[in-house]
């Protein structure tokens, strides 16, 4: 698959479109376990297409594209946690032989001890009972210390995992944003230009309408593509502050809902790493969209609270609410659980027949 795919490439640089199509077709009919060859059988087709102004096709192969490449990501983080968890273990492992070598050296200290209460007991008593208070003082602190270090690394790799699968997702997000605005964006602009300076004077009735309404569809694609790029990578959020960011997406958002945005800040002004912002803004975006898509609400109030230690978001609706359990195993909910760990928080889920509500308190 991949000599096709980069046979695919070779003819379309050559221009020989029908027998890059050809080979394209053939490649995309093998049977293949490796994502990585389906990969870049589809980028082929998404490059062709592309040349050949077959803009549906291309959005089409680069849709296949992202998909597989995301999965080869996913699996290479994946892959890179089994290997941290299995260096944990052997650390473990070894960890517990050294705990029960000290052991059993404790037992024949202890033995020793006894052997010498025989003779020594009326002297020694009063200063082996001091030793036993001290060495099982020790030996419990040491315990204590050893378990807050396993829970340190258990606490240490699942941040690693989140940080890893939060930065990789939202990276690719800004891939593909640019790949829509500077490449299909473009391209569909330059289209557009191209009909607008046809000879409009010599179009008969009939074809001046299909040119206007070619227009117009050109004007809902190219809106559509900006919409896109924007929701995946919003300018907003790296020209303004969180705050401005997150009104500027509720105002845009409510604008073509049935619902109304009541947004509320309180407290002083607050300030996160890019990564945190990116994160709350991802977790807000998803809830409002969940209620566009499933609550059925006429009414949102959005509120954040600052305090001295920590950020409080609170988002409510009118809606119809949902069943906690059906729900939470769902994408987007594993997505703001997935984020809301990412940023140390806690995440509160109240929702019945009069609507839903989500806190979430965010730890300086």
């Amino acid at each position: 698959i991949l000599t096709i795919a980069n046979l695919v490439l070779l003819e379309v640089d050559n221009n020989n479109f029908n027998r890059a199509e050809t080979l394209f077709k053939k490649g995309i009919s093998i049977k293949s376990e490796s994502k990585k060859s389906k990969r870049e059988i589809y980028r082929s087709g998404y490059l062709l297409y592309k040349r050949r102004s077959n803009y549906k096709n291309a959005l089409k192969n680069l849709e296949q594209f992202n998909t597989l490449n995301d999965s080869i990501i996913n699996e290479s983080v994946l892959n890179n946690v089994n290997q941290l968890e299995i260096k944990y273990e052997t650390e473990k492992k070894e960890r517990e032989i050294a705990e029960q070598k000290i052991q059993i050296q404790d037992q024949e200290l202890d033995l020793i001890k006894k052997q010498r209460q025989v003779t020594l007991w009326s002297i020694t008593g009063g200063i082996l009972a001091l030793v036993l208070g001290i060495t099982f003082w020790f030996n419990k602190e040491r315990q204590k210390r050893k378990q807050q270090e396993i829970e340190n690394l258990q606490k240490q790799q699942e941040i690693i995992k989140l940080e890893a699968l939060v930065s990789g997702e939202e990276k690719e997000r800004v891939r593909l944003a640019q790949d829509l605005h500077d490449g299909i964006n473009g391209d569909l602009s330059v289209i557009k230009f191209k009909m607008n300076s046809l000879n409009k004077k010599a179009f008969s009735e009939t074809e001046t309408n299909t040119h206007i309404q070619a227009i117009e569809m050109l004007d809902n694609a190219i809106d559509q593509v900006r919409r896109i790029s924007h929701n995946l990578a919003p300018p907003s959020l790296h020209n303004f502050s969180l705050l401005e960011a997150i009104k500027q997406y509720c105002n845009k958002i409510q604008q073509t809902n049935p619902f109304t945005i009541d947004f509320q800040d309180f407290g002083n002004s607050f300030s996160f790493d890019s990564e945190k912002e990116t994160a709350i803004y991802r977790i807000i975006q998803e809830l409002l969209n969940n209620i566009a898509k499933h609550a059925k609400a006429t009414e949102v109030l959005i509120q954040l609270n600052n305090t001295e230690e920590s950020l409080e978001i609170t988002v409510e609706d009118d809606g119809q609410g949902f069943d906690i359990q059906n729900v939470k195993n769902g994408i987007g909910l594993q997505n703001i659980a997935s984020r809301v760990s990412f940023l140390k928080g806690n995440l509160h889920i109240n929702s019945g027949n009069d609507g839903s509500d989500f806190t979430i308190t965010i730890p300086y």
